[in-house]
């Protein structure tokens, strides 16, 4: 599936949003090679869904300790 830049302007500024009221964005993605919007270190893929538990639970430990 390819998303266009032009379809993510209002996803981009809902994020925006949300990071300026503190609310810490993380990204998730399952058999995909793009995660657009995503800072690095905010998000994970996984081609393998029983690495799905792990891989989050490493994501959400990584952005708490910073």
């Amino acid at each position: 599936m390819v998303i266009r830049l032009s379809r993510l302007t209002p996803l981009m500024m809902f994020f925006q949003l949300l990071e300026s009221n503190g609310i810490e964005i993380a990204g998730v993605g399952i058999k995909t090679d793009v995660l657009m919007g995503f800072n690095e270190g905010t998000f994970v893929n996984v081609d393998d869904i029983s690495l799905l538990p792990n891989e989050v639970s490493k994501l959400v430990h990584q952005i708490l300790s910073n």
